[in-house]
């Protein structure tokens, strides 16, 4: 009994989590007029540009830097380690090859963050209403820094659906934002998911959630890991991408 009981709270709130995103966009919506122009813009608002001028505009500023320029500055792209000055806890790579890894993954640069940070509030939500993943991932990492847990899922679940499938960090910002929300079940299968496709970090954090859990609760959380891997990569696990996270190389 304690097994299907297990079975039946995972189901329902994975089939709750993974079948909301349109309910997200009406909340980014909303967003967006709630928004002011407090914050500094870098020319006029990116909302009353045409849209072609404002795929060329971001193309332009948000280039991550290349494999051959992260080797001089990997650190400060993907490795801050002083508290206080990273602008996300997971920005925390140890060697070049991690950082390189980490952009392969889907993760946010500095140098990125620091050219979102340059728009008003009201343009970067203007942007993730635009689709701009990077956009989307940054006000999921404020939402989770603000422990909005509302604004947290809807984005880290929208920059979910439009990243790469084998990428891992939209998956744990989800997690991180399903633990602001009180979840902690949700955000293992989350955590399970990104350990699966190589992510060492994430595997760490599901250890620690998981670690007094019962044996049923393990094996059910890894089945559905495995279930929506398959379904969002589209491929049988053996076929999945095997790109293990160097962890400091």
């Amino acid at each position: 009994m304690k097994k299907f009981i297990i079975v039946g709270v995972l189901f329902i709130f994975v089939f709750i989590g993974y079948n909301t995103i349109k309910n997200e966009n009406k909340i980014i919506k909303k967003e967006v007029l709630k928004s002011d122009y407090s914050n500094k813009s870098l020319t006029t608002h990116l909302s009353d540009k045409r849209e072609d001028d404002l795929l060329k505009e971001l193309s332009m500023q948000l280039r991550v830097a290349t494999d051959e320029e992260l080797k001089k500055s990997w650190k400060n792209e993907y490795g801050c380690k002083l508290e206080g000055t990273c602008p996300y806890t997971m920005m925390n790579a140890s060697s070049y090859e991690e950082s390189l890894w980490m952009k392969r993954r889907g993760y946010l640069s500095r140098t990125v963050i620091d050219k979102l940070k340059d728009l008003s509030r009201k343009d970067l939500i203007t942007l993730a209403q635009n689709e701009n993943l990077n956009a989307k991932k940054l006000l999921a990492i404020s939402a989770i820094s603000s422990k909005n847990s509302k604004l947290a899922k809807s984005y880290a679940r929208s920059a979910r659906a439009y990243e790469n499938a084998s990428d891992t960090f939209s998956l744990r910002l989800m997690a991180q934002a399903y633990i602001v929300d009180n979840q902690p079940m949700l955000a293992t299968v989350e955590l399970r998911m990104a350990s699966l496709l190589g992510d060492v970090d994430a595997a760490k954090e599901y250890e620690r959630l998981t670690r007094n859990s019962a044996r049923e609760f393990l094996d059910n959380t890894n089945l559905l890991a495995f279930r929506y891997l398959s379904s969002r990569l589209a491929l049988p696990p053996n076929e999945w991408d095997s790109d293990p996270r160097p962890n400091g190389g």
